[in-house]
């Protein structure tokens, strides 16, 4: 997100100059340089058998079923589950139907790395509103390419949590122009993609409307994203589910929280997970030298999918090398 939180007063600049032309460009080009390096580098991984079932072949039966009248079905837990029992991603409904056009497992790792690749967009659009040589924009779209929660993200098979990244910065790219309606769709889009994205939408509506332009449907979704996360989690993931044990279910991963003694809580505190935890959050700041720490209000709509991931016992949540950094990123 930018480095600056003041808010601009105009667009980009109407007339483009030479030097934000061959700017873009290069932008273009170390997009089509990420698509293609990473494309190969996942599609190798997959033909030499190192894609796993959970969850490449996970959310590629999940898209082919549901393409084809079962929706959400899936039987690699089993006969008659869905994906209803362990997320909520209704954005695999609208992905669903290009799978009866790209049968190929394969075009999920294409499609993720060029959704990933995309958000350079926003991020040189935030940068040039920030500074006037458009070289400075060029270097932060390439931070954003080489930045390596976004590789390893894209590494880790295919998860819908990973559209979040572009749709996130192109929300707040529209919003620091005051394209409200544009920011909505794009948050929508967002909160589709999983549950727990629903705290950082709200988040996100509280920043804007405590912002200098104090906008009004900030709060809007302030209700909204709250409101999805504890529907999806108490509600529709519960329902699903029914009375079958899943061991390995969010509330499982947070019930340290909720049962065992104070001295339990401390003594998982100051377990083995903690340093893990701690080296985390070097991996996932230190290559941008600390900066975002620079910026802690711009930094507080990320804050509830990292308090998420600290406070959960699965330590593969508290790690750079999955998916689950995706809406952090921005």
């Amino acid at each position: 997100m930018p480095v600056s939180e003041t808010m601009p007063t105009t667009a980009l600049p109407t007339l483009v100059s030479p030097a934000v032309r061959r700017s873009g460009r290069v932008v273009l080009l170390l997009m089509a340089l990420f698509v293609i390096v990473f494309s190969v580098f996942t599609i190798g991984r997959y033909a030499r058998y190192n894609a796993t079932g959970f969850d490449l072949a996970f959310y590629d039966q999940i898209l082919w079923r549901t393409a084809h009248g079962d929706v959400m079905g899936l039987t690699i837990e089993g006969d008659h589950w869905t994906n209803w029992a362990f997320h909520v991603e209704p954005i695999l409904l609208l992905i669903a139907p290009f799978t009866r056009i790209f049968s190929d497992t394969r075009w999920l790792l294409i499609l993720q790395t060029v959704v990933l690749a995309v958000g350079a967009v926003p991020v040189y659009r935030i940068a040039r509103r920030e500074w006037p040589n458009p070289w400075i924009s060029t270097l932060f779209a390439a931070l954003y390419l080489l930045y390596p929660t976004i590789g390893w993200a894209d590494k880790f098979d295919f998860h819908p949590i990973t559209l979040t990244t572009p749709l996130l910065l192109f929300a707040f790219d529209s919003a620091e122009l005051k394209r409200w309606r544009l920011t909505s769709i794009l948050l929508l889009l967002a909160m589709l993609c999983k549950e727990e994205v629903g705290f950082l939408v709200a988040i996100f509506g509280l920043y804007w409307y405590l912002s200098p332009v104090r906008w009004r449907g900030g709060l809007i979704w302030l209700i909204i994203g709250i409101g999805w996360t504890l529907i999806g989690f108490f509600v529709i993931i519960p329902a699903a589910q029914g009375k079958l044990f899943l061991p390995d279910q969010a509330d499982l991963r947070y019930a340290w929280l909720f049962h065992g003694t104070l001295s339990d809580k401390l003594a998982y505190l100051t377990g083995p997970d903690t340093p893990v935890k701690i080296r985390f959050l070097i991996q996932l700041f230190a290559p941008l030298a600390f900066t975002s720490l620079l910026k802690p209000r711009i930094l507080a709509i990320a804050a509830p999918i990292v308090g998420l991931s600290l406070l959960s016992t699965r330590i593969s949540q508290s790690s750079v090398y999955h998916h689950y950094m995706a809406d952090v990123v921005p």
